[in-house]
């Protein structure tokens, strides 16, 4: 299985939510990273809210890979 697929079937085990949150904070689609403070002040939700999201997402991505 290439990394491309598997990046891919890691992303659509993730809600729409997470995925933003992700791509902000890792300049993916961005031209630079955002804080926290600035994804909350885009998606409009509060910065313990980005934390949890960014913190689950990326849970959600390790626990894949260990089951590949």
């Amino acid at each position: 299985m290439t990394k491309k697929i598997q990046l891919e079937i890691n992303i659509n085990s993730l809600s729409a939510l997470e995925v933003d949150v992700l791509k902000m904070r890792f300049a993916i689609g961005y031209e630079k990273t955002l804080r926290q403070k600035e994804i909350a002040k885009a998606l409009d939700i509060s910065v313990g809210r980005v934390s949890q999201i960014e913190k689950k997402a990326l849970t959600k991505i390790r626990n894949r890979i260990k089951e590949l």
